[in-house]
């Protein structure tokens, strides 16, 4: 059967288009309009972002399940966060490499300092270059952690990965010591569609009050949806075009994608320990991926 995965998210960009633009459009009247319209475009975005996912093999396809999660807010919601990641802030990536740059450039100041070991017959002044030296090497130890936190994914990055594959997706019953990166990752979803809600309507709480109303959106936030949506659409534009994405976060992503999703020969030569493992993405100080205990199923 033929797959028309690329032609829909193509249509999903110049959908999303549509919708940016008039939420362009309203923003000069700070309309809250404007807003809602905006988030609605990221998650046709995001839509798209699923279907080149799958054209490129990284999901593989499956007709009930991704059907159900292009229709889902929260999932697309979830997908919008990962393209936000993939596609970071052009002073933000600048940041980055120069706090990279600066952090190697200390480590070869404190290597160029470590004190050598030459004949030394005064037990002092032997203990006295030990501790030098190890005082140096827990400097070098704690700068490189930092480098490897700048090279791991941001906590609600990890959890959106997380609760997308198993959650939403697979639908598993599935145990992880990232549960606070799951809450962090769901919180924001629904955040943004009580964002989108509240900019529809007139939230009515538990006594009659009105306890949001439209007219109330604050302009900034309108300002953010704006831009994030924009941020999403140079991102699907790009691979639907096949642009070359230099960014490593995008090429992170892409990776641990397909390991969350790998199939079970694949998962097999990964986790040759593991029977069954689940992958699971994690944040702050650990590698981009690692298997859980053993579980009941897989992901393949």
């Amino acid at each position: 059967m033929e797959k028309h995965f690329l032609e829909t998210a193509k249509a999903c960009l110049i959908n999303g288009d549509r919708l940016l633009s008039d939420a362009e459009t309203l923003s000069y009247d700070r309309s809250p309009t404007s807003l809602a319209l905006a988030i609605i475009a990221e998650e046709e975005f995001a839509k798209g972002f699923l279907l080149f996912l799958v054209d490129s093999g990284v999901i593989p396809w499956n007709e009930a399940i991704l059907l159900r999660v292009t229709r889902d807010h929260h999932c697309k919601q979830l997908l919008a966060m990962l393209m936000e990641y993939a596609s970071p802030d052009f002073d933000e990536m600048n940041a980055r490499f120069d706090r990279r740059g600066s952090r190697l450039s200390e480590i070869e100041r404190l290597l160029e300092e470590l004190p050598s070991f030459p004949e030394i017959s005064d037990r002092t002044e032997r203990a006295a270059l030990l501790e030098r030296r190890r005082q140096l090497l827990s400097e070098i130890g704690r700068i490189e952690e930092k480098i490897r936190d700048d090279d791991s994914f941001p906590d609600h990055v990890a959890g959106a990965i997380n609760v997308l594959c198993y959650e939403e997706i697979w639908r598993l019953r599935w145990s992880s010591d990232e549960k606070d990166d799951r809450r962090a990752a769901q919180a924001i979803a629904r955040a943004r569609d009580r964002e989108k809600q509240d900019a529809f309507y007139v939230d009515i709480g538990k006594t009659g009050q009105a306890i949001s109303l439209p007219d109330k959106i604050d302009e900034a936030a309108v300002g953010r949806a704006r831009e994030r949506a924009r941020q999403l659409r140079s991102l699907l534009s790009s691979v639907l075009e096949n642009e070359s994405i230099v960014y490593r976060e995008f090429e992170q992503l892409i990776e641990a994608l397909k390991v969350m999703f790998a199939g079970p020969e694949e998962l097999a030569r990964l986790f040759p320990d593991k029977q069954n493992p689940l992958p699971v993405a994690v944040g702050r100080r650990r590698a981009s991926y690692q298997s859980t205990k053993s579980g009941e199923g897989g992901t393949g």
